[in-house]
């Protein structure tokens, strides 16, 4: 694992393990500095826990998905942002089979899997 403060980026993963407390209800904040940069809304594609997380079983109430690939300059932006306010995050470069649908940024301390009943 990660210490605090630690980045690592290995094949199709990202990861920076921010120092900073995180909670779904700061998104707002990611959104603003989105939209000031590039003119459009931040693409968030889940907020919190969504239908898709429950069937594969992570713990997603405090976490954020967005539809950027960590390789555009958007995504890259977005990284930064989160890296200079302390930001968890971790980024998909591409689907991981039982980890990642596609490419994305999840922001948040990564996803507990929860036990099979």
């Amino acid at each position: 694992p990660l210490r605090a403060g630690e980045y690592l980026e290995r094949g199709a993963l990202i990861r920076y393990n921010g120092k900073a407390a995180w909670s779904v209800a700061d998104a707002g904040k990611i959104q603003k500095y989105f939209s000031e940069k590039f003119g459009r809304l931040l693409p968030i594609s889940a907020l919190g826990q969504t239908p898709f997380h429950d069937r594969m079983r992570f713990d997603h109430h405090d976490a954020v998905d967005v539809a950027l690939h960590p390789d555009s300059s958007e995504g890259r932006a977005l990284m930064a942002y989160l890296r200079q306010a302390g930001i968890p995050y971790m980024a998909f470069r591409n689907g991981v089979p039982g980890s990642a649908s596609g490419a994305h940024i999840h922001i948040g301390r990564p996803s507990l899997r929860a036990a099979r009943p």
